[in-house]
């Protein structure tokens, strides 16, 4: 049976790492993109060691020239791709300022790290997945997509972005069998996660408890519904936003009103 042909940005670390492991145990060739070299490598090499399919791709996606690019050589060389996550995203320095003191080149950086990453590579994929019959996209958003925080107004307004083109693009994908889903994580400890702390315990207790299971999660807890949108068990869903925080939403009204 020919394998399916996934497609994972941010695949070095963290929910992507995760997530091209979980694609790569279930049967697919995992395309693996990611500007950090080393550390795709070594991923690539224990897929290897577990006798999975996977190729690395080093490309830094927010830029146009370089992600037309990688989809001409994948393009070429499978012509296909079923499944995309689009998993980049993250704040860049001085980008977590609130609004008062954010500079246009913090703003514009800050953007094109959560929002231009999403739709250049959509926009690659939507075409390829047309031309193929169909397939599945998952974008990663975040729990700051679906609502404000103290401060990194760009990254909300980033991660809010991606929920939106979610939504408009399973609207005019639904009619070409391309469904289009979002993912919300809340607290998950990646490598992200650990420098944001600098290795503070303090710092993860707090984190723990702003969500209602009392603990961060591991990246493999965002892999597995990652996968299932994708899953022909997911097949009536599209358009969708699927919140996976322990409960940080649910209790966000509540913690505001008792707020002192």
């Amino acid at each position: 049976m020919e394998k399916k042909i996934a497609f994972i940005t941010a695949a070095a670390n963290g929910i992507g790492r995760a997530t091209a492991e979980k694609f790569a145990e279930c049967g697919c060739h995992v395309l693996m993109v990611d500007i950090a070299d080393d550390p795709l490598r070594r991923l690539n090499e224990c897929l290897k060691q577990k006798l999975a399919s996977a190729e690395v791709f080093v490309c830094d996606v927010t830029r146009p020239d370089d992600v037309a690019d990688l989809f001409a050589e994948i393009s070429e060389t499978y012509g296909k791709i079923d499944y995309a996550v689009n998993a980049v995203g993250g704040s860049v320095p001085g980008g977590e300022k609130p609004l008062g003191d954010l500079s246009f080149d913090e703003w514009q950086a800050e953007l094109a790290l959560n929002i231009n990453s999403t739709f250049l590579c959509m926009s690659h994929e939507i075409r390829m997945m047309k031309a193929g019959g169909g397939g599945c996209i998952v974008n990663v958003s975040s729990i700051a997509g679906l609502g404000g925080s103290g401060s990194n107004a760009a990254y909300t307004a980033g991660k809010h972005a991606v929920v939106g083109l979610t939504k408009q693009a399973a609207i005019e994908c639904g009619p070409f069998d391309i469904r289009v889903n979002a993912i919300c994580p809340g607290a998950v400890r990646t490598p992200m996660l650990d420098v944001s702390f600098g290795g503070d315990p303090n710092f993860l207790t707090a984190l723990a408890q702003t969500n209602v299971l009392e603990r961060v999660a591991d990246p493999r807890e965002v892999a597995e519904p990652i996968y299932w949108l994708c899953s022909d068990t997911s097949s009536f869903m599209t358009g969708s936003i699927v919140t996976v925080d322990g409960g940080t939403t649910a209790i966000a009204v509540n913690a505001a009103s008792n707020r002192k």
